[in-house]
C-alpha cells in the first residue's frame, strides 16, 4: 500500500545522520539514536506543506529515540498510523497509538521513544497562527500561554470528524491535480482546522471559550452577511470577517446561529457556490470546463458536484450545456 504523501518523498535512507539532518531541516534540530542493537535504519520521509501546516510521513524501521527538546515556533501533531510511541512533553507522558494522537506544547521539552516499524504522520502547525486564531475567537490579545491537553482520542465521537478533516486536508495537499496553493479556500481550511482543534482539545482557555460572548447587533450581522455575499471571491476567514467589524469570532458565530440558524462558513460556501452557478449558466460550452469554474471558486471534485446537485438539483454539466 502506498504511503501518505508518496509523491513528495524527500528521503529514503539507511543512514542515521542523514535521516536526522533531513528531518531537522523540515521540523527542527533534534537528537536521534537507535534504541539498542545494531538493526539497520530503514527510513522514509515524505513531506508537503501548505501555508501554516507541514505534513510529514515518517518511518524509521528499528526502535528509535527522538529528542527535539522545545520546538518553540510550532506545535507538533503526532499521529501514529502503525505501531506506538512513548511521548514525553514536559512533565506529561502518554503512549500514542493509531487511536490516540498527541498535541504538543512547544514550550515544554519533547522526547519520543518509537517502537519497531512505527509509521506516523507528523503535522507541524505554526504556533503564531495558533495564537492568532485563539485571539480571534476571544476577540482580544491572549493574556497567557496556550497549553493543550497532551493526548487526543481520535476514536471519540467529537474527535472523529476533526481527525477525518485533517487527514483529508493532508490528502488534498498530496494531490497536485486538486491542490491549489493560492486557492481562496486555503485560509479558511487552515483556520477551521485550528479553531476546531481549540474547541475540541482541552486547553488553558477552554472555560473562557465556553462562556457566552457579547451579542452582535442585527445591523452588524446584516453587514457581515452582505460582505460575504457581495465579495465571496475574497479569501475570507471567520477571523478576517470578525476583525472587519471589531468583534470576536465567537460573537459573530453566535449571531449567525441566532438570526439565520446557519454559520459563517455555510454562508460563505453558499455564496461561492452561487457564483459558480452563475458562471456555469452564462458560460459557452467548449470555452470553459466545470473543473475550471469549480477551481475558480475554491472547490474541488467530487465534493463540488455533490454539493452543487444538493442545492441546484442538477449536475453542473447540465447547467453548463443548457
Amino acid at each position: 500500500m502506498e504511503h501518505p504523501l508518496a509523491r513528495f518523498n524527500v528521503l529514503r535512507s539507511h543512514d542515521l545522520d542523514e535521516m536526522r539532518d533531513q528531518l531537522s531541516r523540515i521540523m527542527c534540530r533534534h537528537g536521534l539514536s537507535l534504541a539498542g542493537g545494531a538493526e539497520p535504519l530503514d527510513a522514509i520521509i515524505n513531506s508537503r506543506g501548505s501555508r501554516h501546516f507541514v505534513f510529514n510521513f515518517v518511518r524509521y524501521g528499528p526502535p528509535v529515540n527522538v529528542d527535539p527538546g522545545c520546538t518553540r515556533t510550532f506545535t507538533a501533531l503526532q499521529i501514529p498510523l502503525r505501531g506506538r510511541a512513548l511521548v514525553r512533553n514536559g512533565n506529561r507522558a502518554v503512549v500514542s497509538t493509531p487511536g490516540l494522537m498527541v498535541v504538543t506544547d512547544p514550550h515544554e521539552p519533547l522526547y519520543m521513544e518509537l517502537s519497531r516499524n512505527t509509521e506516523l504522520v507528523l503535522a507541524r502547525i505554526d504556533w503564531a497562527f495558533v495564537q492568532r486564531t485563539m485571539g480571534s475567537l476571544l476577540g482580544m490579545e491572549i493574556p497567557w500561554r496556550i497549553s493543550f491537553r497532551l493526548a487526543l482520542d481520535v476514536t471519540s465521537k467529537r474527535a472523529r470528524g476533526w481527525h477525518r478533516m485533517l487527514m483529508e486536508f493532508m490528502s488534498s495537499v498530496a494531490r497536485p491535480e486538486v491542490w491549489f496553493p493560492n486557492s481562496m479556500s486555503l485560509p479558511w481550511l487552515e483556520e477551521r482546522l485550528v479553531s476546531d482543534l481549540i474547541y475540541l482539545q482541552g486547553n488553558t482557555y477552554t472555560e473562557i471559550l465556553a462562556a457566552r460572548p457579547c451579542p452582535v447587533s442585527p445591523r452588524m450581522f446584516r453587514e457581515a452577511l452582505d460582505l460575504i455575499e457581495s465579495v465571496p471571491e475574497e479569501p475570507h476567514t471567520e477571523s478576517s470577517i470578525a476583525a472587519r467589524f471589531d468583534v470576536s469570532v465567537r460573537a459573530l458565530q453566535e449571531a449567525f446561529r441566532q438570526y439565520i440558524d446557519s454559520s459563517i462558513s455555510e454562508q460563505l460556501v453558499l455564496a461561492r457556490l452561487h457564483r459558480a452557478y452563475l458562471d456555469l449558466r452564462w458560460a459557452y460550452p467548449g470555452e470553459v470546463t466545470v473543473q475550471e469554474i469549480a477551481t475558480r471558486w475554491g472547490f474541488a471534485d467530487p465534493g463540488f458536484t455533490r454539493l452543487y446537485r444538493a442545492i441546484y438539483h442538477e449536475h453542473p454539466q447540465q447547467t453548463l450545456f443548457r
